[in-house]
């Protein structure tokens, strides 16, 4: 995208919508600077927060490889400062108001 271009965050964010309607979870586009990204998720029913995550050339086969981008109460987020040429994997998590049941634990 050159610097006469400026990113349509709604034309995007339109198509995003659906192609989660068809099936995808995560949806993401170029940012309107290089090295940036706007990424779109489906939400989920409660969910009062996402949490979303990168990875730098290689998916990760375990958690301590996912590096925390941000938080939005949104489903939707823009990744900055990026390695432009660079492959990222990316993926989200929502945050709901379910929990599990209670441990009671007297620490000694």
């Amino acid at each position: 995208m050159d610097n006469q271009e400026k990113f349509d965050y709604k034309s995007f964010e339109a198509e995003a919508i659906e192609r989660l309607r068809q099936g995808e979870s995560l949806s993401g586009e170029n940012g309107d600077v290089s090295g940036s990204v706007f990424l779109v998720a489906r939400a989920v029913d409660r969910a009062g927060a996402y949490l979303c995550q990168m990875a730098k050339d290689v998916l990760p086969t375990d958690e301590a490889g996912w590096h925390k981008v941000g938080n939005s109460t949104q489903a939707s987020l823009g990744a900055a400062n990026l390695s432009v040429g660079a492959t990222y994997y990316f993926r989200f998590a929502a945050v709901t108001p379910d929990f599990c049941a209670p441990v009671v634990k007297i620490v000694i």
